[in-house]
């Protein structure tokens, strides 16, 4: 079965088209990527896309941001933690949401999640067990969105 191809789009745009199983009916279906730039650019963007696909680490194209991700993870878990752990996730979601929650979350970057917490330190004035406390809660939410 061909896993993945890709498709010239216009001048500078190419599609990158892999097949990935639904997870709700079990069927291969395609899911589409846009590349800007080269057709090596294309090549390279779909071997990083059947890479993670083959680790189980792929994770499509959505248009939800890291701020509704979060806000979605949270209510999710609502009754299935402590009323003290909900406060502090939704504490820390908080504090989190001002610099990273308009990005999408397809689109985060570590280097994101360093300025997060360089702002929470030296320009919030914050301690670093707070930042460490941010850290937790994102780690544990990002941890499920790639479990799911």
């Amino acid at each position: 079965m061909n896993r993945g191809h890709i498709r010239k789009r216009g001048k500078n745009s190419w599609a990158v088209v892999v097949r990935v199983r639904d997870p709700q009916t079990g069927k291969s279906k395609p899911v589409w990527h846009t590349v800007h730039g080269e057709e090596e650019d294309a090549k390279k963007k779909l071997s990083e896309l059947l890479y993670h696909l083959d680790r189980g680490t792929y994770v499509a194209p959505s248009r939800l941001t890291v701020g509704q991700y979060l806000d979605k993870w949270l209510e999710d878990r609502r009754h299935e933690i402590a009323w003290n752990t909900y406060r502090g996730y939704r504490r820390n979601i908080e504090l989190a949401k001002p610099e990273i929650g308009d990005i999408r979350l397809e689109h985060l970057k570590p280097a994101d999640l360093r300025r997060l917490y360089r702002t929470l330190i030296e320009d919030l004035d914050y301690s670093s067990t707070t930042a460490r406390y941010v850290h937790r809660t994102l780690s544990k939410a990002f941890e499920d969105a790639v479990n799911v």
